[in-house]
């Protein structure tokens, strides 16, 4: 499958890598996604340190280019690089979609699409949210992928959504926030105002996290 590497040593030549990936000059980035292009020149000659607000936007101009791009990757070089330039994506849906038997009729693309991303991203999980107490980022019936980060969580993610499984195995998305000790945390919701039951966990024990990094909204 298509993808890019963890070749690349620093953050101005990941991002000139993605950028040459999708065959766009800085001028027409810059068109396409709003973001000066003295900016991105910037970025890519180490002028300048990316603001966590134009990192977000960053990551957004990517995955309305079909790439789906971490934080940590860019930031860091750290875990899965990026993947699923949509040519790409498209064969490998129907390498997935050959494996896949539905007795009770097609299957759904956002199935494929998380089986895609299982196969494609080492320790990875996808689910579907069950509730709606991540309102207004995440619905119930939506579908999420998260990667188990390669170090401990940092201080800069706590506050953030994840995918947390319980030491009874069950599967939360969740905002994460800092226990009492290494071993516990604080699980959070962003709909507090309309649960009708506690919307916290407090020193929780946690078997896994992983970070989110792919988003479908419901069909």
């Amino acid at each position: 499958m298509t993808s890019l590497t963890r070749d690349h040593r620093t953050f101005a030549e990941r991002v000139k890598a993605i950028r040459g990936y999708l065959s766009l000059t800085r001028k027409e980035f810059s068109k396409k996604h709003g973001i000066p292009e003295p900016t991105i020149r910037a970025w890519e000659l180490s002028l300048y340190t990316i603001s966590p607000t134009h990192l977000q936007k960053l990551i957004k101009a990517f995955k309305a280019e079909n790439i789906l791009c971490s934080e940590e990757w860019l930031l860091r070089g750290a875990g899965t690089p990026p993947l699923f330039a949509l040519e790409a994506m498209n064969k490998e849906l129907e390498k997935v979609q050959d494996q896949l038997v539905s007795p009770t009729g097609p299957i759904k693309p956002v199935h494929l699409e998380s089986a895609v991303f299982e196969r494609y991203n080492e320790n990875s999980l996808t689910l579907e949210i069950t509730d709606n107490q991540m309102l207004p980022l995440y619905e119930k019936g939506d579908h999420v992928g998260g990667i188990k980060p390669n170090q401990a969580v940092q201080n800069a993610d706590f506050g953030k959504p994840f995918i947390v499984i319980l030491a009874d195995d069950t599967k939360l998305v969740r905002s994460l926030y800092r226990g009492s000790n290494d071993s516990s945390f604080s699980l959070g919701c962003f709909d507090i105002l309309n649960q009708s039951e506690d919307p916290t966990l407090s020193e929780v024990t946690v078997k896994a996290i992983y970070k989110i990094v792919w988003h479908r909204k419901k069909d």
